[in-house]
């Protein structure tokens, strides 16, 4: 697996790099990577995994951007997931220690990604408004994980949400669109380090707009759509383990 994102972050270093040369919006190289990194999971795992999709027309055209598009988060099988539906012309928005981890975080700053330090709540608020501008200037969407971290789930729960996904999608008056991931803890079992293979469920769900709502309205917000993803989540995945899974991978 690591090596399928190293070399998905080489890609997409060396694509932002050149179209910096050239003149070339660089996030455009987020679209390359995860091309890239669809390509070399086909190569390597699609014997294995059978990853199924619905409602990849909601993921929308470029033109339907600027968004804010959610998942839920398992574990770093989900990063090799996403490459499968990605949305094009879409930024992540990562915590700022990313930016130290190798190839990664150059990849992520060449393709003019969004660092976030979560532990500044000032910090994090003026890069919330600084984004919400930028999303609506530049047309670009934002992908998030309102997790905050992996939950390393087998019973087809969510963590608790923070609000920043929200209060940016109100900030910028732009619709959230959730992406679910069936639970996979016996497809990648992190507390054994087993990878087994098998059949993955990814839904998108329709947008939820986000027009006329007010910052008074993010916990609404947070609860509509933690409770559309918690059950779509429990709708494609199988039977719940009654061990919860707490190693990490």
């Amino acid at each position: 697996m690591s090596g399928s994102f190293l070399g998905a972050s080489v890609v997409g270093a060396a694509s932002a790099s050149l179209r910096v040369l050239v003149g070339l919006d660089r996030r455009g190289a987020n679209d390359d990577a995860a091309k890239a990194l669809e390509q070399l999971v086909r190569f390597s795992f699609g014997q294995v995994l059978d990853v199924q999709i619905e409602g990849r027309d909601f993921l929308g055209p470029k033109s339907d951007r600027p968004a804010v598009f959610v998942c839920n988060h398992q574990n770093i099988l989900d990063i090799l997931l996403l490459a499968h539906v990605f949305p094009r012309h879409c930024c992540i928005m990562a915590k700022d220690a990313f930016f130290y981890v190798p190839f990664m975080g150059q990849f992520l700053y060449l393709a003019d990604n969004i660092f976030i330090d979560r532990a500044n709540a000032k910090s994090a608020a003026k890069t919330m408004q600084f984004v919400a501008a930028e999303m609506k200037r530049k047309k670009v969407g934002i992908f998030m994980y309102p997790e905050g971290t992996r939950s390393y789930q087998s019973d087809n729960s969510l963590l608790p949400f923070k609000q920043g996904a929200f209060r940016l999608a109100i900030e910028g008056q732009v619709p959230i669109v959730p992406i679910v991931i069936s639970t996979y803890h016996d497809v990648c079992n992190p507390s054994k380090r087993i990878f087994k293979g098998g059949k993955i469920r990814i839904k998108i769900l329709p947008p939820i707009p986000t027009i006329g709502k007010t910052q008074a309205d993010v916990s609404s917000l947070l609860n509509e759509t933690r409770s559309l993803m918690l059950s779509t989540l429990q709708e494609i995945s199988g039977p719940p383990s009654k061990l919860q899974i707490k190693s990490k991978l």
